[in-house]
């Protein structure tokens, strides 16, 4: 957003939003607590909690999206193995979603050697929790197999690379053809869900500039492919002195990037009048 006038209008159209979504959270949450409510009702309000969180995720996507790229501070990085933190985050992201999408999971390494990689947690897990919504939200629950990903990770002379790689329905290539080549989304796809992956793939691939990495993006013939790269190593900062550290997940912004996931299972059951487990 080059205009600083619409910069502007934006920022405070997001924090309207999110007044107000805060507001409505708490009183669900005062309802909830303070009233014995029968079980169906209690599944109605748990939809409504699901829609303030995907509510949310579009208000901080947008922000994020629409801002300025701020540097990092060499102190906001950390040292992971790159396998330990695939695999855990995958982990992470199957535990969440594993209980409403039938899904299954293969996370490797073809690194010659364990190397740690240096990043922001939070630029990389925005990086790959994005990706991974784009995966999910792109299968096809029709079908009777699972939707399996899998994930591994090579190298090249400057770069890890992560691949992530899926057997779900190819992605519209207009979402492609114009997130990677920086022109305009919001007015081209009339689709919401296919808004929901473009602006998801925006941020991704932002968060992954910033990193000073790329993503690149490749149809099968039954799927989609992903290739994120990282670098070795930061321009500008020297490399942590630090031990590398255990990949713990934000729990926070899984529960966020997949609400909506979640939310067609709640509002399905609840029109069909079906108990929700």
């Amino acid at each position: 957003m080059t205009n600083n006038k619409d910069y502007s209008f934006y920022i405070a159209f997001l924090a309207s939003m999110r007044t107000y979504l805060s507001i409505s959270n708490e009183l669900l949450d005062d309802i909830m607590i303070k009233y014995s409510l029968p079980t169906e009702v209690m599944h109605k309000l748990r939809s409504s909690v699901l829609c303030h969180f995907q509510l949310n995720r579009m208000c901080n996507l947008l922000e994020y999206i629409i801002s300025p790229q701020r540097p990092e501070s060499v102190q906001s990085f950390e040292s992971f193995d790159p396998l330990n933190i695939l695999t855990e985050m995958s982990t992470a992201f199957s535990n969440t979603v594993s209980g409403y999408i039938p899904l299954t999971t293969n996370c490797y390494s073809k690194l010659r050697r364990p190397v740690p990689i240096q990043v922001n947690k939070a630029k990389f897990e925005l990086v790959f929790l994005n990706v991974f919504y784009c995966s999910l939200v792109s299968a096809d629950n029709s079908r009777s197999k699972d939707t399996k990903l899998t994930f591994y990770i090579t190298e090249n002379k400057d770069s890890f690379v992560f691949h992530l790689r899926d057997n779900c329905r190819t992605i519209n290539s207009q979402i492609i053809e114009r997130v990677f080549s920086d022109l305009p989304v919001s007015t081209a796809l009339d689709n919401t869900i296919d808004s929901v992956i473009a602006l998801s793939l925006e941020a991704a691939l932002k968060a992954a500039c910033e990193l000073e990495g790329s993503i690149a993006y490749k149809p099968l013939k039954s799927g989609n492919r992903y290739d994120i790269s990282l670098p070795k190593s930061v321009s500008g900062k020297p490399s942590l002195a630090k031990s590398i550290s255990l990949y713990t997940p934000t729990y926070s912004y899984y529960d966020q990037i997949f609400a909506d996931i979640l939310l067609e299972k709640h509002i399905n059951k609840n029109l069909n009048g079906a108990d929700t487990p």
